[in-house]
């Protein structure tokens, strides 16, 4: 099993307006490189821009933080 992301970074940083949180990932840590949405987390559900997204440890790390972040600002 792959224990390193292929991106050097991932950010969710954006909700749109019907409330679907977006993941923006970069392949590497150059300054100008612009990102892509590489997954979207709606209704507690992730979907990803490509299927084979959604084995990468990194990215499933980010959602799963959001996941955790969500339950504890619930309770």
């Amino acid at each position: 099993m792959k224990t390193t992301s292929r991106f050097c970074d991932i950010f969710s940083d954006y909700t749109d307006d019907n409330n679907v949180l977006h993941f923006d990932a970069f392949l590497t840590s150059d300054p100008d490189e612009q990102g892509k949405t590489v997954a979207w987390l709606f209704n507690g559900k992730p979907y990803y821009a490509n299927a084979e997204d959604q084995f990468d440890p990194g990215l499933r790390e980010a959602i799963q933080e959001e996941l955790n972040d969500t339950i504890q600002n619930h309770d």
